[in-house]
């Protein structure tokens, strides 16, 4: 075992002297193959079973990892949707909104007499300065 905190090895008949149980450890050797009398096969067959138990591990943390991904996804998706649904009922509210009161503005500047027109015309031909390709400016 090795004491991760202090950098401390293991000693082979225990555990190091310094070692503390309060802290994780983070390497424990499987030393039931590992022993004197193993042959290199044994040895090879060991690490072949490792591998293949760390690539079915590796692959099913990757799987959870990319459900996880694919479920926030497809929330985001239905946020963006309902919130995007939600700003066109909006903006078409105010749009019609907008209409009405300058449909109601139309309809009372209409209304007006006609004489009123022509102050105003004459107001702003009057108020704006001349220029040469005004009919004033001779």
């Amino acid at each position: 075992m090795d004491c991760d905190s202090k950098k401390l090895h293991s000693l082979a008949a225990g555990p190091s002297p310094a070692h503390r149980p309060n802290h994780p450890l983070v390497k424990i050797r499987d030393t039931t193959i590992a022993g004197a009398d193993a042959t290199a096969e044994e040895r090879l067959n060991m690490l072949q079973q490792r591998l293949v138990s760390m690539e079915q591990k590796m692959a099913a943390s990757l799987a959870s990892i990319d459900s996880r991904v694919e479920e926030r996804l497809t929330n985001l998706e239905h946020r963006v949707e309902a919130r995007l649904s939600m700003f066109e009922a909006n903006a078409e509210l105010r749009f019609d909104t907008l209409e009405a009161v300058l449909r109601q503005l139309v309809a009372q500047t209409a209304a007006l007499p006609s004489m009123y027109a022509q102050v105003v015309k004459e107001q702003i031909r009057t108020s704006m300065p001349a220029t040469p390709t005004s009919p004033r400016w001779f």
